[in-house]
């Protein structure tokens, strides 16, 4: 019986699947052994890196930090590349002992490894070394630059991996005026208002201001591990800024400011007992010759700091239904005398030359009540001591 056409030429349709499923096995078999018989050819990439510089110097502008959308000096900075917290809670609710940072690949802790400056002035603590950020509103602030490393490019005490330096508005922009005010959800209100006026054809100018924070803080754990004890962490924070720069010389070279600062911080942990203070106040005299980059340049800077500070721990019970204070640290006392100058001078074209000297006396104290068994204190102790910090250096900077 002779099969009908249609009949083959069913098989022959039905047979193409297959046939194009072998085929392209085939082809990839193919592939996959020229892939391996031949390495891929990838394009070339050059990666540059200094181990000893993970961070080059950066600036915040004024225009950064007002726009920024934190409202904690600290929140802000944490936009630049390399600089970190020793913990990642905003300086609000962190701890005052928690908030040393740090630049580039250099740990942070609780002691700071970067020195603060504001106009030239350090502003770490001279006992702890931790930085209180709530005394520095972003609203005064005109510039910012970061130095990593210890880089030369500003005298400061003892800086293990760099130095922030701080501009106030107060000495970098013209006579002004300003008001600030803000509230939300968790921060009640925060405000500044200051002000800087020229006298005398613009040779003395009269600066200062006053800020204050009120933060009503949230709770520090997870709502599931609440108890009956847990409150929220809360800051409120006041301080004041005032001084006086004149011109000594008609051409505007060289500069003499006097300045004092006052700040006081009350803030709560996150149970009933466990909180803590802060008190400082400060004055400084600063004398520099402002220069082109073409000529030379001086500054001197003494200053003298008073700080005070205290705080309680306490141990949390069984299901966080209790508290119990473990120590007291009633009065943490620390006084900080300085002297700073540095020189730049050119040294041709492309090269300046920077000398910097400093030489500051600090002195601490800690009193504090411990063992503490349900019924009070048993015991009390005291430590602390002096530091002399002399340090001499030499910098030659390249001009690129």
């Amino acid at each position: 019986m002779k099969e009908s056409p249609l009949v083959g030429w069913g098989a022959f349709m039905r047979s193409l699947p297959w046939a194009a499923v072998l085929g392209l096995g085939a082809h990839v078999l193919t592939r996959a052994e020229d892939a391996a018989t031949s390495p891929a050819s990838l394009q070339e990439i050059t990666i540059t890196a200094d181990r000893l510089t993970p961070l080059s110097s950066g600036i915040l502008s004024r225009a950064l930090i007002r726009d920024a959308p934190e409202r904690s000096l600290d929140g802000i900075l944490r936009q630049a590349p390399g600089f970190s917290l020793f913990r990642r809670s905003d300086s609000l609710s962190a701890h005052p002992t928690s908030q040393g940072m740090s630049l580039g690949n250099t740990g942070p802790n609780g002691a700071s490894r970067v020195a603060l400056l504001l106009d030239g002035i350090p502003m770490n603590d001279p006992f702890g070394g931790w930085v209180p950020w709530s005394r520095l509103p972003a609203v005064s602030m005109a510039k910012v630059t970061l130095t990593p490393n210890g880089q030369p490019g500003l005298s400061a005490p003892g800086p293990l991996c760099g130095t922030v330096a701080l501009e106030s508005r107060f000495l970098a922009d013209r006579p002004f005026s300003a008001v600030e005010l803000s509230s939300g959800n968790q921060l009640r209100s925060q405000g500044s208002c200051l002000f800087a006026e020229d006298l005398e054809g613009g040779r003395t100018r009269l600066f200062g201001g006053i800020s204050q924070t009120d933060f009503t803080g949230y709770k520090l754990i997870r709502r599931s591990q609440l108890g009956p004890i847990d409150n929220d962490a809360y800051c409120l924070a006041k301080s004041f800024d005032a001084g006086v720069r004149h011109r000594l010389s008609p051409d505007g070279d060289w500069n003499i400011t006097v300045r004092t600062q006052g700040w006081s911080e009350k803030r709560g942990n996150g149970t009933p007992l466990a909180n803590n203070r802060s008190e400082a106040l400060d004055f400084s005299l600063r004398l520099e010759r402002q220069a082109a980059p073409d000529e030379w340049s001086a500054q001197w800077g003494a200053f003298h700091q008073r700080r005070d500070f205290s705080s309680t721990f306490t141990s949390i019970g069984a299901g966080r239904a209790s508290e119990s204070l473990t120590l007291d640290q009633y009065a943490v006392p620390s006084t900080a005398t300085g002297l700073l100058q540095q020189w730049r001078l050119p040294a041709g074209e492309a090269h300046t030359l920077a000398l910097a000297s400093d030489l500051v006396f600090t002195e601490g104290k800690t009193r504090e009540r411990f063992r503490n068994f349900g019924a009070g204190f048993t015991r009390e102790r005291e430590a602390g001591g002096q530091l002399q910090i002399r340090r001499s250096l030499i910098f030659l900077s390249v001009l690129l």
